[in-house]
Parts: C-alpha cells; sequence; structure tokens
C-alpha cells in the first residue's frame, strides 16, 4: 500500500489508514511496569507516533504522548498526539510530522509521574 501522507500532512492522521505503518520502524522504546511504549517512525511517510502495548496484569492508567516543537530547545509548541495507554491490548496515536523536533512521553495518573526521551 501507498503512503496516503507525507510530512505535515500526516499530522493528525491514522498510521494504519495511511498506510504509513508498513515500513515503520522505533525510533526508541521502553517498558513501564507492564506496558511496553514505542516511538515509531515511518520514512515513508516522514511521520512519528506513539504506540502501547499491554498483554498482562497490572495496567494501569496513562497515556503516551508526541509532543512536536518548531526548536531544538523546545520552547515553539506544534502540536501534540496522545494514545491512552493499552490494557490487554494494542493502541496507537495519530501521527505527527517528523519535520518537527519530537520529544517522546509517558504519562502515569495512577502515580502522577512523566517519562519523557528526546528531542529526536
Amino acid at each position: 500500500m501507498a503512503a496516503g501522507c507525507y510530512s505535515t500532512s500526516c499530522n493528525g492522521q491514522n498510521p494504519q489508514s495511511m498506510g504509513c505503518s508498513s515500513d515503520a520502524r522505533n525510533l526508541t522504546q521502553f517498558m513501564w511496569d507492564t506496558t511496553y511504549f514505542e516511538l515509531r517512525y515511518s520514512p515513508s511517510c516522514n511521520a512519528v507516533w506513539a504506540r502501547t502495548t499491554n498483554n498482562s496484569y497490572p495496567c494501569y492508567g496513562g497515556s503516551a504522548w508526541v509532543h512536536s516543537y518548531y526548536d531544538y530547545a523546545m520552547k515553539n509548541w506544534a502540536g501534540s498526539e496522545y494514545v491512552n495507554q493499552a490494557c490487554y491490548s494494542q493502541n496507537w496515536s495519530n501521527m505527527r510530522s517528523f519535520t518537527y523536533w519530537i520529544k517522546f512521553c509517558y504519562q502515569d495518573y495512577y502515580r502522577g509521574i512523566n517519562y519523557c526521551r528526546g528531542p529526536y
């Protein structure tokens, strides 16, 4: 399937329906409790998104965020996409263009913890 968007035209789009997941790879990933968090990147779409996977107990409430910024210092916000933490499933956010600086975060609602990686 050919990609249905590229760069900024991917902002807010679903990576599955736009064909961007076919060549996707992880830019970074981490485990938090029993949930696997990934920052996915598609070269053909030049876009990123968050994906969460959880297949075991416990599953705490939280969400993964892809924040985009116009600058490396991450002071000029360009937009965000988020996905609720998966519980016994896999979920993903909509996309953000990889022409921006990207910060990838997890927010744990239960414990009030924020964990971030980036900029990319």
